[in-house]
């Protein structure tokens, strides 16, 4: 049997959270399309993504749904930096968005530069959408969130909760 890439496939990976899926997502989602034909996303865990940031406002199960909703992939749980995810996969591609474009995102997935020409993985920073962030949209919930409990007269110590 003929491997995608003997048939002339590209495997396409993008690794992330995806927590309150918006335009930025999609956009990457659709650059991904450019470079292959196999779409392949990994979604951090709820656990793992609480090691870096808060912990994701909508959960793994639901976060993947969404996903599934607009774009035609497969998705693989995420549950460390990547690395084991990326040497699973073995993609052709990895995409990821501008922001990421330091050495910073090779800590983060736990690999140097000269893994990715190991394993013979293109890395692909693509352009980030500007004005939009998963970061930015929690913001205006959590604050109104917080009014609801002081006009309630819940204690401000308490911290607003994801559902």
């Amino acid at each position: 049997m003929l491997s995608s890439k003997e048939m002339g496939a590209s495997k396409v990976l993008t690794i992330g959270t995806f927590d309150l899926l918006h335009i930025g997502h999609i956009e990457l989602f659709h650059w991904m399309k450019r470079f292959g034909n196999e779409m392949l996303v990994g979604v951090n865990a709820d656990k793992f993504v609480q090691t870096f940031k808060n912990a994701p406002f909508q959960n793994y199960s639901q976060r993947c749904k969404n996903i599934n909703r607009i774009f035609d992939c497969t998705i693989y749980k995420n549950n460390s930096s990547g690395k084991d995810l990326i040497l699973k996969l073995n993609p052709d591609v990895l995409v990821v968005g501008m922001d990421w474009a330091s050495d910073k995102y090779f800590d983060q997935i736990n690999m140097s530069p000269e893994e990715f020409n190991q394993y013979n993985i293109a890395l692909v920073f693509v352009p980030r959408t500007t004005g939009v962030s998963s970061s930015q949209l929690y913001s205006p919930m959590r604050s109104r969130l917080s009014r609801k409990d002081k006009e309630q007269g819940a204690s401000t110590d308490v911290e607003c909760r994801r559902l």
